[in-house]
């Protein structure tokens, strides 16, 4: 740790990462070689911790990677605050810019340097301050009950967390080796250690409450995955992929989306003159050809027309129903078809939800009315129906953000 510090300044804005300022004008206060053997002790502690822990994350704990708090697998800035009476150290984010250590003096307590660093989140108690004094201290949490046909909602609660913690020194020594209770008494070449045993500790905790919360709801691995198959999805459409070669590709690996209660699935199988993009038979067996067009396109024209592509592909799907009329036997027989009919249900998929007008919606619920067995969908549809079924399966799906998990304990109706 080099004698001539720099001074500056740390700042907390909202959720923000925690910015440091350094005032290159200002001139640096001399340290005692107290402090200074101090804050390099600290110092060099704390670095060889999470170079550790990082290091454990990207190597030999790789499989354990969605079990580890972010600060242990992907670090950023540190900040160290050395008391009187303790060490308080704040873990960032990783950031752009790189990372960044800071140590700085207090000659406040820990009680104090807590509450900063945490942005009034974290409280130490001590006969003078049992509780928080600010009002404003911990973060609000207000709940409401809103009513969506009418869009009204009504504060139902507010109220205020925080983590609180005793403070006091153990009445043994930590053996040699082990992690102490104080960064004060750290021994440097120890450090990668106790790294070793936070990250196995944090994977312990989480994989044993998993296995637990997973006892208590069976479903619940079944249904991340489908929360993530939806979240790929989605992003998918996002992109605004031009071709809908790319769609095909993506939905040919999970035509779970398209039909998903289907038993057998065929791509681009040939019907006639043309290929089909799916053909699906599903648990009724009942069949369903599938014509894709991209998600880029437009359904109708400005004048509530349908578009030159929509009425294509519409002939498309009749062109293969009257092949299947004139060659029935052979599609059945040399194509595999067992028990299709000649009025299979058709399904054109193309353009995006946020392209429709009211008065679209309605005329595509014309069109399906005046051809029962057809029906036409975005992908924005095809994304809502596959998660209506998915959820009438399995449970809500929400996207909590994250390595938050939800489960749904017996009885709730999940």
């Amino acid at each position: 740790m080099p004698n001539d510090r720099k001074r500056g300044y740390f700042k907390f804005e909202g959720s923000n990462p925690m910015a440091i300022v350094e005032l290159s004008d200002a001139t640096p206060e001399a340290s005692t070689p107290e402090q200074e053997a101090i804050a390099t002790a600290v110092s060099r502690a704390i670095k060889s911790y999470i170079v550790t822990t990082e290091a454990l994350a990207r190597g030999k704990y790789q499989h354990l990677r969605d079990k580890i708090p972010e600060y242990m697998g992907n670090p950023g800035n540190v900040l160290m605050a050395i008391c009187a009476d303790g060490i308080v150290v704040r873990y960032e984010k990783k950031a752009l810019q790189g990372r960044k250590g800071v140590v700085l003096f207090l000659r406040e307590g820990i009680g104090h340097a807590a509450a900063v660093l945490s942005q009034n989140l974290v409280h130490i108690e001590s006969p003078e301050a049992p509780s928080p004094s600010q009002e404003n201290f911990g973060v609000e949490i207000k709940f409401w009950l809103g009513s969506s046909p009418q869009g009204i909602s009504q504060e139902v609660l507010a109220t205020r967390i925080w983590f609180q913690a005793k403070s006091g020194l153990p009445q043994q020594a930590p053996l040699l080796g082990a992690k102490p209770y104080c960064l004060l008494s750290v021994r440097n070449e120890v450090a990668p250690l106790w790294a070793e045993h936070d990250v196995l500790g944090a994977a312990l905790i989480a994989q044993t409450k998993d296995a637990q919360l997973s006892n208590l709801d069976p479903r619940a691995s079944t249904r991340r995955q489908y929360a993530s198959l939806l979240a790929k999805f989605k992003a998918l459409l996002e992109s605004n992929p031009e071709h809908e070669q790319v769609l095909q590709a993506f939905l040919q690996e999970y035509p779970i989306l398209l039909c998903p209660t289907h038993t057998r699935m065929w791509a681009k199988l040939q019907l006639g003159a043309t290929v089909t993009d799916f053909v699906f038979c599903d648990a009724g067996q009942e069949y369903i050809l599938v014509e894709l067009e991209p998600s880029t396109l437009r359904l109708f024209r400005n004048d509530g027309h349908p578009t030159a592509r929509l009425t294509h592909a519409h002939g498309q799907i009749h062109d293969w129903k009257r092949y299947l009329e004139d060659n029935l036997p052979t599609v059945q027989r040399e194509l595999g078809l067992a028990g299709i009919t000649p009025s299979p249900n058709g399904l054109i998929v193309m353009g995006r939800s946020q392209s429709l007008l009211p008065e679209n919606r309605r005329k595509l619920q014309t069109m399906t009315s005046e051809s029962p067995r057809l029906r036409i969908m975005t992908y924005d549809d095809v994304y809502e129906n596959a998660k209506a079924v998915f959820e009438n399966l399995l449970g809500p799906i929400w996207d909590a953000g994250g390595n938050t998990q939800i489960y749904y304990p017996p009885g709730t109706g999940g």
